[in-house]
């Protein structure tokens, strides 16, 4: 995570970073990872980027992007490490958001309070949509815990089952050679 800086603050909010930029070290990147979000909340400057309804749909892209690719690689470590760089990317956006807040106190003109005011409303919506994805990656996880929790369960049962059955053959045997005598 980057430090707030006094300058950068004083000027311009902190640009969001995607989780995904964490997997561009090609140590870090597995196969058919996530694509990147590339976009700055900046908001002045807003006409040289995407519209906010474009960045909240490559947001929800991504999330979708990172179920498939954990869909595919079906490791709970990996579920683990995407929930994790969810939770960096939401601490990140709280990080901005007070930036943003800052900046609207100290700004007189009407024009930065609605800038702003823009930067807020989008940045909680970029969290509200990442705070859902970890939700549902959460979920995911918890399921297939459960689910593996489920199939030890009922290996261990049956593997019971087949000790009783067997027990319970001894004591027929036992029965039926003591009725024999």
């Amino acid at each position: 995570m980057t430090s707030s800086n006094d300058t950068k603050s004083a000027s311009a909010p902190q640009k969001d970073e995607a989780p995904s930029n964490l997997l561009s070290d090609p140590s870090h990147k597995p196969e058919g990872a996530p694509p990147k979000i590339s976009d700055n909340t900046d908001p002045d400057t807003p006409n040289e980027h995407q519209s906010l309804a474009q960045r909240i749909h490559e947001r929800v892209l991504y999330i979708r992007a990172v179920m498939n690719y954990l869909k595919r690689s079906d490791s709970v470590t990996e579920y683990e490490k995407q929930i994790n760089r969810l939770e960096i990317y939401i601490e990140s956006l709280d990080e901005q958001l007070v930036c943003f807040q800052q900046l609207r106190g100290r700004r007189s003109s009407p024009e930065w309070r609605g800038k702003c005011e823009e930067g807020i409303a989008s940045t909680e919506k970029f969290k509200e949509i990442f705070e859902t994805g970890k939700k549902m990656l959460c979920l995911t996880l918890r399921s297939k815990t459960v689910d593996s929790e489920i199939h030890q369960l009922l290996a261990e049962k049956q593997s019971t089952v087949g000790k009783i059955s067997d027990l319970k053959l001894r004591l027929d045997r036992f029965q039926w050679e003591g009725s024999n005598q």
